[in-house]
């Protein structure tokens, strides 16, 4: 049986860190990378939130939700998260699609509720180096559902 796991001093790299190895590695064969290696940044946090999106039934027979969130400038277009939930029936405030799996997506297409509530469009996207814009679109006018964009931000540069 391979040793996988090595928290601590690791000897093979002449470094401390948490070390996981590849399926069917060794944690001592470094001829191939390691499957986490914290020594290596991955993405850093910048800023991050949770924000309720604004109604309105700018579209006949549709409700549109959308939010704006502004963020200290890192100088440069930074990687993001975003991901929008429909509060209303959820209890567990959980994304799912037509079917009832749990999605975690920026954009979704699905059946949300016994109404027949589908969104037609919805997405989450950089403006500039300090913005970040979504929308969603449902089916239905007038809708009361409620909807939240949970939002993160990281150091990383977009891109690299």
């Amino acid at each position: 049986m391979v040793k996988r796991i090595r928290i601590g001093n690791n000897p093979a790299v002449g470094d401390s860190g948490i070390f996981i190895s590849k399926p069917g590695r060794d944690i001592d064969d470094t001829s191939t990378n390691y499957l986490l290696d914290s020594r290596f940044r991955t993405l850093m946090l910048h800023a991050n939130g949770q924000v309720s999106m604004t109604s309105t039934g700018a579209i006949t027979g549709k409700t549109i939700w959308y939010a704006e969130v502004n963020f200290p400038d890192l100088g440069y277009r930074p990687v993001f998260f975003g991901n929008i939930k429909y509060d209303s029936a959820n209890s567990a405030n959980i994304p799912v699609n037509s079917s009832g799996v749990p999605i975690s997506l920026c954009g979704t297409y699905g059946q949300v509720g016994s109404g027949g509530q589908i969104f037609t469009e919805s997405g989450v996207w950089l403006v500039n180096n300090t913005t970040l814009r979504a929308r969603a679109v449902m089916n239905v006018g007038g809708s009361g559902g409620s909807m939240t964009l949970t939002w993160m931000v990281f150091k990383n540069r977009f891109g690299e």
